[in-house]
């Protein structure tokens, strides 16, 4: 980023890389870096130009996520009545907002946006 003199702005991580998954550990603590490593580790760099503010989108409905949507443990989670189907536009603007320049002071922050997941 450095090198490019354009600076750079977010990373992304599910909201298991705050709270954690039993069945998998492994994929937690990769996810994990992202927020705490990569994300926080970032401030240094702001003078630079470069800010990292981490989204941590739910699960949204989308052709892809269809077979994680069915698999445990949101299967529970997308049964209950009141669950909230994420859209991807939803996150979408919230990311563009936190990447422009209007947050030009924000960096090294998580935000989730899960439905209350």
């Amino acid at each position: 980023m450095l090198s490019q003199g354009s600076g750079g702005r977010s990373s992304i991580g599910p909201p298991s890389s705050l709270i954690g998954l039993a069945t998998s550990a492994h994929y937690v603590a990769a996810k994990h870096g992202v927020v705490m490593g990569l994300t926080r580790a970032r401030r240094s760099n702001m003078p630079y130009g470069i800010r990292v503010n981490c989204v941590n989108p739910g699960y949204v409905a989308t052709p892809m996520t269809k077979e994680t949507i069915r698999g445990a443990p949101a299967r529970k989670y997308w049964r209950r009545a009141d669950a909230a189907h994420g859209r991807s536009n939803e996150i979408a603007k919230r990311w563009r907002g936190w990447c422009s320049d209007k947050a030009s002071f924000m960096t090294a922050a998580s935000h989730v946006i899960d439905g209350g997941y």
